[in-house]
């Protein structure tokens, strides 16, 4: 596993567009632009799609796999992220929350036993394309209820 920012690489003028941490295991399928939480006692790995009703948010994978292979995550900076439902153009700047099975949305859901979690904030919504990109900054809210 390394947690070397993704602009350590040499070279010159280099800035760091995402922190990235690679190698830890999947669950379960997880895909690009999922958000992803740590499980305690998963039968095939540590990571899992985020949902709502934990705070255990520590990225967004920015490769795939199936249960028991390995993912790279981002946690800063510009990154993809799945939606719930694509966005559009005017959307772009509004803020990015977690929503269920490991997608984002737009909205708020205060049900009793959600936690409201900020992913980021929208900046590549054009209407068409799902995943979108987003300036990543999790943030834990509040727990409702």
């Amino acid at each position: 596993m390394s947690m070397i920012p993704s602009f350590f690489s040499g070279g010159a003028d280099r800035s760091a567009e995402k922190i990235e941490i690679k190698g830890l295991v999947a669950n379960e399928s997880i895909s690009i632009g999922h958000v992803v939480r740590t499980i305690e006692g998963g039968v095939s790995g540590v990571l899992a799609k985020a949902v709502n009703t934990t705070n255990h948010v520590i990225g967004i994978a920015t490769s795939a796999s199936e249960a028991g292979g390995t993912i790279e995550l981002a946690q800063s900076g510009l990154t993809e992220v799945l939606m719930d439902s694509t966005p559009s153009s005017s959307d772009n700047g509004k803020i990015v929350y977690l929503g269920t099975n490991g997608q984002a949305t737009l909205n708020v859901t205060n049900s009793s036993g959600t936690n409201l979690i900020k992913i980021g904030y929208l900046t590549g919504a054009n209407g068409s394309n799902n995943p979108v990109e987003i300036i990543l900054m999790i943030e834990f809210i509040v727990r409702f209820g």
